[in-house]
């Protein structure tokens, strides 16, 4: 990113990496205060009533590219897996970027059925224990077609028996940079200019949430009369009675 900064590099932004660029400073504050790093990450994501108000971890590992076990159709791998864990308490926050490229058939479905915590040092749980320990994002332009394409995976996931129930967040990029700038000055790693610049390639604009209309303090008003007059010294012009129009049309191209 920050050759792009000095002019070193040009051209589209892949989703790999604005992933990145993004989670990178969250990656290096993780080794130094997880708690915070945890504490920023259920703002960024809103997810904070999905997870014990007293869990503070001792480790926070921000994970790029996992891969879960593999299927019929091979490996799956979403962006970013954020595993919190306090000795076997395990608490995580997997993440789909999307910056232009249309979401996969089953792809938010297939990540939530193969979610897994490999490499702790303690047993970790899985399935539907893991899943309820979890949130799942999905961070991007969120456009009407992607709202349908969630919706249909949703219904597949119930209908297989590993529903999200309010475990599914969509974020915009316009929502994620506005509670990025909530941050400053708590999160020092997230100042970083690579992301301000990263804003700008995107065409993001910080989107506050509509929160409803606020109604001035209104005092009735009494019945007013109103009278028209003319200028001094300017005559005014009546206007002449209109009557009908009669409009007659013929085919001029018609041969005699």
């Amino acid at each position: 990113m920050y050759a792009r900064i000095h002019g070193k590099s040009a051209g589209t932004l892949p989703e790999d990496e604005v992933t990145s660029c993004v989670f990178g400073p969250l990656r290096m504050m993780a080794a130094m205060a997880p708690g915070r790093t945890w504490a920023a990450c259920l703002h960024l994501f809103e997810c904070g009533n999905l997870f014990p108000e007293d869990f503070e971890p001792t480790d926070v590992d921000v994970r790029f590219w996992p891969r879960f076990p593999p299927g019929q159709r091979g490996y799956v791998e979403p962006d970013v897996h954020i595993v919190a864990h306090r000795g076997a308490d395990v608490h995580t926050i997997l993440v789909e970027v999307k910056c232009g490229a249309h979401l996969g058939y089953n792809q938010l479905l297939q990540q939530w059925a193969r979610i897994q915590a490999s490499g702790l040092p303690h047993p970790v749980p899985d399935g539907d224990e893991l899943r309820n320990r979890s949130a799942h994002v999905l961070l991007g332009y969120i456009r009407p077609r992607h709202r349908s394409d969630i919706d249909a995976q949703e219904a597949r996931a119930r209908a297989a028996g590993v529903p999200w129930v309010d475990r599914l967040i969509t974020t915009t990029w316009g929502q994620f940079a506005l509670r990025v700038q909530e941050l400053q000055g708590i999160t020092e790693p997230l100042r970083a200019e690579g992301l301000e610049f990263l804003w700008k390639a995107l065409g993001v604009v910080p989107v506050p949430p509509f929160e409803g209309i606020e109604f001035a303090d209104l005092v009735p008003v009494s019945e007013k009369a109103w009278l028209f007059q003319g200028f001094g010294g300017v005559r005014l012009r009546y206007l002449r009675a209109v009557a009908t129009l009669r409009w007659a049309f013929w085919n001029t191209s018609a041969t005699t």
